[in-house]
């Protein structure tokens, strides 16, 4: 609103005063324009392009958000299956060791 203002003074050269009245008179104008069929139209017109564009920016928002839900998903299954493999080799080594140390010991006890 306060580039409306500062427009109708440098533009047209009314006071502050001047351009705050002219944009309440324009205000109560569009209140009261029922019996303007054109603005009533315009006015129409503008809120349909106003909510297709409100959609098409919440389609994209949707869309960029469903993106980012796929590359995190992804990540977090690579990682979960680098875990799982570590965890796998971890535990073959851990049997590896214990067999070994098992052998160890049959050995000790045989002599």
């Amino acid at each position: 609103m306060k580039d409306l203002v500062q427009r109708l003074e440098k533009e047209v050269g009314l006071t502050h005063e001047q351009a705050k009245q002219s944009i309440g008179i324009f205000r109560d104008y569009l209140i009261e324009c029922d019996d303007d069929p054109d603005m009533v139209e315009m006015m129409k017109v503008k809120a349909s392009h106003m909510a297709s564009t409100a959609k098409s920016k919440y389609e994209d928002l949707t869309d960029k958000a469903d993106q980012m839900v796929d590359k995190v998903g992804d990540k977090i299954t690579n990682v979960a299956n680098q875990a799982g493999d570590k965890a796998d080799e971890l535990l073959h080594k851990a049997k590896q060791k214990a067999k070994g140390a098992v052998d160890k010991l049959s050995d000790y006890l045989d002599d």
